[in-house]
């Protein structure tokens, strides 16, 4: 890689991360108190829950530091790392609140798993034993 590759590559990261800042600083100048935002996060592959969860955001002005916080979090630092962030709810996906509410949320307890497939079997003791 020849100086002007390089240099043509470190121009277009700081282009690329001028223009991210900027969309940043648009979203924490467009928040408004009182409005839930809405992430979309990809979970661990499972059949037991759905492949992508909604995490709510309220951002607050904290008077101390100038900015809109959510908890820990500005809101800068919410759009570069789990944006973009939405105020209309995505219809189909659900919180982390109401997935985990959701009866039948984890795997099959395997105690339970084998005393059922030893009923449907017909097996009074495990094999081996």
């Amino acid at each position: 890689m020849g100086f002007i590759d390089k240099l043509d590559d470190v121009l277009t990261t700081a282009k690329a991360r001028r223009m991210a800042a900027s969309e940043e600083a648009r979203f924490a100048r467009s928040i408004r108190e009182g409005v839930t935002y809405y992430s979309v996060v990809e979970l661990r592959p499972a059949p037991w829950h759905p492949s992508h969860a909604l995490v709510e955001y309220r951002f607050t002005w904290d008077r101390l530091s100038g900015t809109w916080r959510a908890g820990h979090m500005g809101a800068q630092y919410a759009w570069r790392n789990y944006g973009p962030l939405f105020v209309a709810r995505p219809a189909g996906l659900l919180t982390f609140q109401e997935i985990s509410a959701r009866p039948g949320l984890y795997g099959p307890d395997p105690a339970e798993a084998l005393r059922q497939a030893l009923r449907e079997f017909g097996a009074a003791t495990p094999v081996g034993r």
